[in-house]
């Protein structure tokens, strides 16, 4: 269900008013088919990402990759967080069980470092 209603919410934003570089149109079948890649973090598309997206657009798209990157549990583990709610022993054992560890500790953590290390990568890539 994450996945459709993030592939739904991408289409959406790929749909906006200055995502597209004045005079550019691009079909319904090639925007859903972005969206689709950009939350399965395929990296295909049926369009030239430079001659079609605006500034604008890169970013929606860099947001609708790292929602597909990042994952589900460490987005909402990233809400909860920022929510600034308790994340119980039920919780963690799904993430640990996303994050393929065997071990409970520092799970939490775990999550805020990868956030953390993608922000910076994505920083320092962009300057």
């Amino acid at each position: 269900m994450y996945y459709l209603v993030a592939i739904v919410g991408a289409f959406l934003l790929l749909n906006l008013p200055g995502v597209h570089k004045p005079g550019v149109k691009v079909a319904p079948i090639d925007t859903l088919f972005v969206a689709v890649s950009g939350v399965s973090v395929t990296g295909l598309t049926p369009v030239n990402i430079s001659e079609t997206y605006s500034a604008f657009g890169y970013i929606v798209l860099l947001v609708i990759l790292n929602i597909g990157g990042i994952g589900v549990m460490a987005i909402g583990t990233l809400l909860w967080v920022v929510l600034g709610k308790h994340i119980g022993i039920r919780e963690r054992q799904l993430i640990m069980l996303d994050n393929n560890r065997e071990a409970m500790s520092g799970t939490v953590k775990l999550i805020l470092d990868i956030v953390r290390t993608i922000l910076v990568i994505e920083l320092v890539g962009a300057t």
